[in-house]
């Protein structure tokens, strides 16, 4: 998302409520999300709560998540790179791709402008035309690798960007889509009028929900913002259900929606009502802290069978992976409501906002890249969620840094996602819960160790290796091994120490 709006202008969702929320707040003739909706979930901050426990006193969490695999964002990635680059990603066990909008958007090279639309049935710009992009399909599904198309269907392209003929002011001649030079270079008709969308007017309260629902996000005066769709307009609706099954036919997997949080939740259904959703993967964007994960996931969770970034999961990441962090916050953060259910979340260290939308999403940045290892090797390495990893292209395509370029060929990040493919199906039991460190066995062969102190290691003849098998287990990312006999480290072993890192370990021989 870069910059984005939503707005309603009538109380038609309203009667027309879909999914499993029965309970809406009506303020201002409109739905309102403020946690209105029934949740299972607990209260974040319940002190009746504590960690649920099986007969030998463990913690232990089933395995669960939207798909089996690990998810690759290739980040604002030509589709004829992608292309020539499916085989590494799929040596390196990438099983789905998470691509940039494939619509026709903006004439300008900068990221932001694939997140401003100008008509949905044309695919072509920067990233590829559409047999760059149906080519793109037909190699990845040869290779079993899904492809998750970006999806921007709450705005339209700022005019000032989109026509170049005229300043952009309230004038309603000038939301007409596509611009009149689109039009006769791609002999497209006229998509959308200016009755297609909401009235003008800038969100200037991120805590009002009615503005983030209704009105239009914009960069600051002058800028009049995107001009945000009318999503009670069937014509609307229509346009952008045939862009999805566009995409269907040329061989999608599913869809990421951008913005999700200024959509509304009943509109989901709706656009995707003649959508097989068995058969897609399907999430969606909502930026949001842990603190308020009911009241702006929650209707949507309740309203849609849709899964989610797990952005509550990141900002207690953030927190516990940090000089003055705690992860006994990462036991099992679901159970406490600061973390999205483990079959509907998306869990990532980061993504294409964060490190590019200049500060504003700079505090959600890990404290250095140690850090940051640890949180993927979290992520990789419990029993819930669908992992996503992030790369881009660097300073060379126009982005802040180079901090992300080519992230995916990192081979440690190669090897955990090895494990979590072999372990696949099992449960996470933890063997040891502390401070600094945390440990947890995936079935009776493997398990993972996270120490974040830098001042101390770890001994792991400390852990009592329940469920284990004896035998010789080695560290997928240090190559150390070392032997289990009775659920302990043998005796031989036993001065091994774990400095500030992650370590993989699976049995090898008995």
């Amino acid at each position: 998302m870069k910059m984005a709006p939503r707005r309603l202008s009538s109380t038609k969702w309203i009667s027309s409520a879909m999914g499993k929320c029965s309970t809406l707040t009506l303020f201002a003739a409109a739905f309102v999300a403020v946690g209105a909706c029934g949740s299972s979930w607990p209260t974040r901050g319940d002190t009746s709560r504590v960690l649920e426990r099986n007969d030998e006193g463990r913690v232990e969490i089933a395995a669960a998540a939207p798909e089996e695999g690990v998810m690759l964002q290739v980040f604002n990635w030509p589709f004829a790179r992608i292309t020539e680059e499916l085989d590494e990603f799929s040596r390196r066990g990438y099983t789905h791709l998470h691509v940039s909008p494939p619509g026709l958007s903006i004439n300008r090279t900068e990221w932001w402008a694939r997140y401003q639309p100008l008509d949905y049935r044309v695919i072509d710009g920067p990233l590829g035309n559409e047999a760059e992009f149906a080519e793109m399909n037909r190699k990845a599904e040869s290779l079993g690798i899904k492809i998750i198309a970006d999806v921007v269907f709450n705005h339209m392209a700022n005019p000032d960007f989109a026509r170049y003929d005229t300043r952009y002011t309230d004038n309603p001649e000038q939301l007409y889509y596509p611009d009149p030079n689109t039009r006769e270079a791609y002999g497209l008709s006229i998509l959308f009028e200016p009755e297609d969308f909401n009235a003008t007017g800038c969100i200037s309260s991120y805590n009002n929900r009615i503005e983030v629902l209704y009105n239009r996000l914009c960069l600051g005066f002058p800028d009049k913002g995107l001009p945000d769709l009318n999503l009670n307009r069937e014509n609307v609706l229509e346009a952008q259900r045939t862009y999805l099954d566009k995409l269907i036919d040329l061989g999608v997997d599913g869809f990421r929606f951008d913005a999700l949080k200024h959509l509304p939740p009943e509109y989901l259904n709706v656009v995707l009502r003649d959508v097989d959703r068995d058969s897609l993967l399907i999430f969606g964007e909502i930026i949001t802290s842990e603190d308020n994960l009911q009241r702006n996931i929650g209707p949507y969770y309740e309203a849609s069978d849709l899964s989610f970034y797990d952005f509550p999961l990141l900002f207690v990441m953030n927190r516990a992976f940090g000089p003055q962090g705690n992860l006994r916050e990462l036991i099992d953060p679901e159970s406490f409501s600061v973390a999205v259910p483990g079959e509907r979340s998306i869990t990532f260290v980061t993504n294409h906002d964060i490190p590019n939308n200049g500060d504003i999403f700079s505090f959600l940045r890990f404290y250095d890249t140690a850090d940051e290892h640890l949180a993927y090797a979290y992520i990789l390495g419990r029993s819930t969620g669908l992992a996503y990893v992030y790369t881009d292209l660097g300073t060379a395509d126009g982005l802040d840094s180079n901090d992300y370029l080519n992230a995916h060929l990192d081979n440690t990040v190669a090897e955990m996602i090895q494990f979590r493919r072999d372990v696949r199906g099992t449960s996470q039991i933890y063997l040891w819960e502390g401070d600094q460190t945390l440990v947890w066995s995936r079935g009776a062969n493997a398990f993972v160790v996270l120490h974040k102190s830098g001042s101390s290691a770890f001994n792991l003849s400390q852990v009592q290796f329940a469920g284990l098998e004896d035998g010789v287990y080695r560290d997928r990312l240090s190559g150390f091994e070392f032997s289990i006999e009775n659920e302990r480290l043998a005796e031989t072993d036993s001065a091994y120490v774990l400095p500030r890192r992650p370590a993989f370990f699976q049995k090898v021989s008995n």
